[in-house]
């Protein structure tokens, strides 16, 4: 687990960085464009609890399946699966970024 670390502590920036700019883009008008994530704001009522209660229930899924990875020795998939979901959030970032521009 060791190994994943690093990894592990670049998709939680990643993370906290999707949270903030899908806050900014929303507080200035923009609108959410993943429908789940849309019903959790109105549900909870609060845009940034759900997005950080999203995003937490997400980094819990990604390290249990990690953990699960990794029981079976395969650290290498562990680290390209992490890889490939941290390449992921940045695209939404950066498209959050491109977004924000237009508000």
């Amino acid at each position: 687990m060791r190994r994943l670390a690093v990894p592990f502590t670049i998709l939680t920036a990643l993370q906290v960085l999707d949270v903030w700019t899908t806050y900014v883009v929303l507080s200035r008008g923009g609108v959410e464009a993943n429908p789940i994530v849309a019903w959790a704001m109105t549900a909870v009522g609060s845009v940034l609890v759900a997005l950080v209660l999203l995003k937490a229930g997400a980094l819990a899924a990604v390290l249990l399946a990690t953990r699960r990875v990794l029981a079976r020795g395969l650290t290498e998939r562990a680290a390209r699966r992490m890889a490939v979901v941290c390449v992921i959030y940045c695209a939404v970032i950066a498209n959050n970024l491109i977004t924000l521009t237009r508000y």
